[in-house]
């Protein structure tokens, strides 16, 4: 059989334009610096910007400004015809972070206490699943950005949790899939201190329209989708062999064009649905 040829160029996955449909309209946004452990045989943190816009309806939308911001630039440069390496320099025209968090979550969406989730990895898988959390209350106290917050605790997936929540901001949501206490929580980290987030900007009266994907998602269940994201990241051979039956061939390149080695990145993982 004749073997196809895939390049990765920088390890960035090529993927087709994305239509927006309109959920809600925003009207608060809650902006989180985010530090997180990437790979397994580093202890580096990497950061990101995350936002978490709350709908009028009562829905909400959390993930990756740095993420969504290189979406735009790519669907934009697609549309009007150009191709990958157009893309790659727009990326360093406009200096465009590398976003490492590609989860989009929607809370309350398609339902009342029930979340929507895409992954934007090479294929946009997307699933549906209850959420919230059990949390303990804790003792304790601290000021985060001019707002008092109390302690709580939780464990998740096979995490630890221990937030910090404002019951001044009477919105029962945090960031990424945290959520369930009563005010907005504004700090959190896992007790490996390998997932960090901190609250650092709000925003009132946004009023801009809250999308999702509308069409090319994949839907499938959380622990296939799980299983794919990581064999996508560790095995990204693996992955193409699985789905495409032997019939591509990868080959890597570094960004001067060189053939390398591909090699496991062994990646971390938010949350585990073993």
């Amino acid at each position: 059989m004749k073997k196809n040829v895939l390049i990765i160029i920088g390890l960035l996955l090529i993927t087709p334009c994305h239509a927006q449909t309109v959920i809600d309209t925003v009207t608060y946004r809650f902006i989180y610096d985010f530090q997180a452990k990437i790979y397994e045989n580093s202890n580096q943190l990497f950061p990101d910007e995350h936002w978490l816009d709350i709908g009028k309806n009562g829905g909400s939308k959390y993930y990756s400004h740095w993420h969504a911001l290189r979406r735009a630039v790519a669907d934009s440069i697609r549309s009007a015809g150009g191709d990958h390496q157009d893309i790659l320099n727009e990326y360093q025209k406009q200096g465009l972070e590398i976003s490492h968090f590609d989860y989009y979550v929607y809370k309350n969406y398609p339902e009342p206490d029930e979340q929507t989730v895409i992954l934007s990895t090479a294929e946009n898988l997307q699933y549906d699943e209850k959420m919230g959390q059990d949390w303990e209350l804790l003792d304790g106290d601290t000021l985060i950005m001019d707002h008092l917050c109390r302690k709580a605790q939780t464990t998740y997936h096979n995490r630890t949790w221990t937030v910090w929540y404002a019951q001044d901001i009477p919105i029962c949501d945090g960031p990424w899939k945290l959520c369930g206490l009563p005010g907005l929580i504004l700090a959190a980290r896992d007790s490996k201190e390998e997932y960090i987030f901190c609250c650092i900007g709000i925003s009132n009266h946004v009023n801009e329209p809250m999308t999702i994907l509308s069409e090319r998602t994949m839907k499938t269940t959380p622990v296939k989708a799980h299983q794919t994201m990581e064999m996508i990241k560790n095995d990204f051979d693996q992955y193409l062999n699985s789905k495409y039956n032997g019939s591509f061939k990868t080959v890597v390149v570094d960004q001067k064009g060189r053939v390398t080695k591909a090699t496991s990145v062994n990646c971390t993982f938010i949350e585990s649905y073993k």
